[in-house]
């Protein structure tokens, strides 16, 4: 996919972007280019299908959910900043954390900030049970494993905050599992499959988990 392409997607689906998005997202997939073999963000043959797999599968969530100016939002286990560094240019004015223990990828996205001028934006270099505050969104791609993750995801939730996992087709054939495993810990979990013609892939979702009082 060329981003043309992915323009034209997001404009017929209605997703409102800043200004000047697209042209940063170019400076960002050139900036993944160029410090991959350092700091190891992606599998080198995922840039064939950046803007399919990764820019606009980051940006999926905002096809259920309004990130709002009041929201405090943290990207468990951000990698390269996807999705964090993409929703954090979608949403301007959306507070975001971007959380990573592995210093390459860390001083990664540290640079990437400074560098696009992401002014919403702050990254703790650690673990996320280190954190102490709590959240109203918290998003988690490709961060697993998730037997470990989401306990600790879901003690980082304010009440009714969300988090917003980007499903595969595991999770999805495991969703009684998955039921099960929030219902034990006060929370509700529902998912949302990806609209026609969105991805590649029709088995992939956005799973909601609502911490609930």
């Amino acid at each position: 996919m060329q981003l043309d392409t992915a323009i034209s997607l997001c404009e017929n689906a209605k997703i409102l972007l800043p200004d000047g998005f697209w042209a940063t997202m170019q400076k960002y997939v050139q900036m993944l280019t160029e410090h991959n073999d350092r700091a190891g963000l992606l599998s080198p043959r995922e840039f064939e299908y950046i803007w399919d797999r990764h820019i606009l599968d980051s940006l999926s969530v905002l096809f259920f959910d309004e990130m709002t100016c009041e929201m405090a939002v943290l990207d468990y286990g951000s990698g390269g900043g996807l999705p964090g560094i993409v929703l954090a240019c979608a949403c301007p004015k959306v507070k975001f954390l971007l959380a990573e223990s592995l210093h390459r990828k860390s001083a990664f996205l540290t640079d990437a900030i400074k560098s696009l001028k992401i002014g919403n934006a702050i990254i703790f270099a650690g673990r996320v049970s280190e954190i102490s505050e709590k959240f109203d969104r918290i998003t988690i791609r490709a961060a697993g494993p998730l037997n470990r993750t989401l306990p600790d995801a879901i003690k980082h939730l304010k009440i009714f905050g969300k988090i917003a996992l980007w499903a595969g087709p595991s999770f999805i054939a495991d969703t009684g599992y998955w039921d099960r495993f929030c219902e034990k810990r006060g929370a509700e979990l529902k998912i949302l499959p990806y609209p026609e013609k969105w991805h590649s892939s029709g088995s992939l979702g956005i799973a909601f988990i609502t911490l609930l009082p």
